[in-house]
């Protein structure tokens, strides 16, 4: 898999059993990737005492990571580390990514979906800063058997989310080749967004609805002809995208669900929302965020 070779790894801890650690060196013994382990020692240090603490958790951080380092190595997989003081994480990634040429973040997420807060937390804004896909890993388990869930809309004419999508589904089906998983898709579609029509009562309603699942449908399978992708199943169903791809995951025991993440920010973010950000929050299984190419990227 020639699209990830150079993986910036942020763990929640510098052991193996860490779900980030665990998921890169699996990827980087398939794949021949360079992993980069990445430690922040949180350096606001407004005192003596909270400096010389901050000390000493660096030494036990540098210790660590060149245990753990070195016994990636040992098992063949090329790997450094880097141990940056910051009291901004999401800075200090960025930063790191940046300088390393990252071409994926691979960072441990916390167990539980996070309800949405009017500030972004580090993964949000991760997704909003990297130029490179964010890997979002949880503990979350399925029911044994592997799959990868795409999340794709192709419904617009913008060149830009015909594009996110084209790379959404390319992502998910090398690596459901790497893991030796099903690949599945999801689409969601709703009425309103589709058609931009006005309610209307039913029995009209109904035949609206119905004619808008079927162009959905049809949409999609044209976008899925147009991708050569071989996928195991389809999934259409009707919902606002965020909680559709969350049920989704869930009924299938997804491994890892590839969705999109809009080019939205500030105010206009917490507001209208993201997809990426929906699913963050609504499902609990581990997602990786592609960032919406930049009109300059689609061009070329």
């Amino acid at each position: 898999m020639e699209r990830f070779r150079e993986i910036l790894v942020y763990p929640a801890s510098l052991d193996n059993e860490d779900p980030a650690i665990d998921t890169a060196a699996e990827l980087a013994r398939k794949t021949g990737a360079r992993l980069t382990l990445l430690s922040i020692v949180d350096w606001s240090p407004r005192t003596w005492a909270r400096a010389q603490a901050g000390l000493a958790n660096e030494a036990k951080l540098r210790a660590s990571s060149f245990r753990l380092t070195q016994a990636l190595m040992d098992d063949g997989i090329l790997a450094s580390d880097v141990i940056v003081r910051s009291d901004d994480p999401a800075q200090a990634i960025t930063s790191v990514a940046s300088e390393s040429n990252s071409d994926l973040l691979i960072k441990t997420a916390q167990g539980e979906p996070e309800p949405r807060r009017l500030f972004s937390n580090v993964a949000e804004r991760l997704m909003q800063q990297l130029d490179c896909p964010v890997w979002l890993v949880r503990g979350a388990t399925s029911d044994g058997a592997k799959r990868v869930l795409a999340a794709v809309g192709p419904f617009g004419e913008e060149h830009a989310a015909q594009s996110l999508d084209r790379e959404v589904l390319d992502v998910a089906s090398q690596l459901a080749r790497v893991r030796g998983a099903e690949l599945h898709v999801v689409c969601a579609w709703w009425p309103l967004g589709i058609a931009g029509a006005p309610f209307r009562q039913r029995p009209e309603q109904d035949a609206f609805e119905q004619a808008c699942e079927h162009d959905a449908q049809h949409e999609l399978r044209r976008f899925l002809l147009r991708s050569a992708v071989h996928v195991d199943q389809v999934h259409v169903r009707r919902g606002s995208p965020a909680p559709v791809i969350a049920n989704v995951a869930d009924e299938i025991g997804a491994l890892l669900i590839v969705v999109g993440s809009g080019g939205r920010a500030g105010w206009r973010r917490v507001l209208v929302g993201n997809t990426a950000d929906g699913v963050l929050e609504h499902s609990d299984r581990g997602m990786l965020a592609i960032r919406e190419p930049t009109p300059a990227s689609v061009g070329e």
